[in-house]
């Protein structure tokens, strides 16, 4: 998959530029699908800071997941690589240039903050190959008796706790270095929101209530079947507030990325495949010069090779001179326009769609469908048949070459971190009588 880096520094003419190299923050938001995010038709918004957030940052209203569940978020957001068979982690992982082996090679310090356990979806393979300097150590902490007055689901902690708990580790840190920070959020993973303090937890779901009450009708009785999930995204839209204006007040030098999107939609009463997919994208940080939104559709494999080339050419960083990433540079059309050629993988870890050009690509009952993409990411039903022959062309080649490059470890010859650095080991003997499995 490897060519000459190509990717044009779209997001460069809206920053400053730096010698000091930026921190960056990812953060994944279960569950933040554009069904959730923005203020609704009827002008409601259950994520009111993510909303006010986005109207001073970089917003691409119609960002589009790799699969429907949160097992393809992490590769993709930071790595643009492959499906694979089952997901990029679910295998022998072939070599490949990720976010945090550009960072790495330019004197990043790497960490990752999840409260959940990060072997759930194999993402502690995937970290584990990234060579990544710290796992935060959140969940054996939750499982301690002494923080069990914290607030926690069945996951983890809850993210407010996360974040606060991350924050006192990254507030010793030495500011000499840059550092890349993955937050991965759980609050919004079950239809229920419970903090050990009743009364903090009744706030959000009559805030929800409130909300509903004031939809006609005819929309009350869906959306009072998710209210745990609505009380949780008020919840965590609170979380991520608290946890940006802390970090603000930790990052004197003003000068940190922050990269927020969801890891995949809940899809809410909709019939529209698309859905699933549907997220916010936002890029928000103290160096942007004007805030855009952008209605271009566009993909999480795009983010890496946008990023890589924002760092490269306004602050300076060493980059690889070849890339393999599945993305592009993100589309910067304000108006709605769809050129992307992807793939979606989901959750029975088979890819049977995709979207190619402004055409959406499915196989159901075993027949291949093809619908165009309107505005707003409706479908419309195409029935030319040479239409559907040129474009089940293009989905059987994206993914024979998916599998192929994946399978025969052919994304790259030039990787910064090498397979070599990287065994299993199945067992070790301390000493003799002393076996560890």
């Amino acid at each position: 998959l490897e060519v000459k880096d190509n990717i044009d520094n779209v997001l460069g003419p809206y920053f400053q530029e730096s010698k000091r190299k930026p921190n960056v923050v990812v953060i994944i938001v279960e569950s933040l699908g554009a069904d959730l995010f923005g203020i609704n038709e009827y002008g409601y918004t259950f994520t009111p800071f993510l909303d006010s957030l986005s109207k001073h940052s970089l917003l691409w209203t119609n960002c589009l997941a790799t699969t429907p569940r949160s097992f393809g978020a992490v590769p993709a957001i930071t790595g643009s690589v492959p499906h694979g068979t089952k997901g990029f982690q679910f295998g022998d992982i072939p070599e490949h240039n990720s976010l945090f082996a550009v960072l790495k090679d330019n004197d990043y310090k790497t960490s990752a903050f999840y409260a959940g356990d990060f072997s759930f979806d194999n993402v502690y393979d995937y970290l584990i190959a990234q060579k990544i300097d710290f796992l935060a150590p959140l969940n054996e902490d939750q499982k301690k008796k002494e923080n069990r007055h914290y607030d926690y689901t069945y996951w983890g902690y809850q993210d407010k706790v996360m974040f606060d708990k991350s924050m006192e580790i990254i507030e010793q840190r030495n500011d000499r270095h840059s550092y890349f920070d993955l937050f991965i959020t759980i609050s919004q993973h079950d239809n229920r929101l419970r903090l050990n303090d009743k009364k903090r937890t009744d706030v959000y779901y009559d805030k929800a209530r409130e909300i509903i009450a004031t939809l006609p009708e005819k929309e009350h009785k869906g959306m009072n079947e998710i209210l745990g999930h609505l009380a949780a995204t008020i919840y965590d839209d609170e979380s991520i507030k608290h946890f940006i204006e802390r970090y603000q007040k930790y990052d004197k030098n003003n000068n940190t990325i922050f990269v927020i999107t969801g890891d995949h939609s809940l899809n809410l009463n909709s019939d529209n495949q698309l859905d699933a997919f549907h997220v916010p994208l936002i890029i928000w940080s103290p160096l942007l010069k004007e805030p855009r939104r952008f209605e271009a559709v566009v993909s999480h494999n795009d983010i890496v090779p946008s990023l890589n080339a924002l760092l490269r050419d306004n602050f300076g960083l060493k980059t690889p001179y070849y890339i393999h990433w599945v993305g592009n540079e993100l589309d910067t059309i304000s108006k709605f326009h769809c050129d992307l050629n992807t793939c979606f993988l989901r959750y029975t870890r088979r890819i049977f769609d995709g979207v190619f050009g402004n055409y959406y690509y499915t196989v159901e009952n075993n027949s291949k469908n093809v619908y165009r993409i309107k505005e707003n990411l409706e479908l419309e039903k195409v029935d030319d048949k040479e239409i559907i022959r040129d474009v089940d062309d293009k989905f059987n080649s994206l993914v024979y070459v998916d599998n192929y490059a994946y399978t025969n470890n052919k994304l790259t010859k030039n990787p910064i971190i090498t397979h070599n650095e990287f065994r299993h080991i199945e067992s070790v003997v301390i000493e003799e009588g002393i076996k560890i499995i």
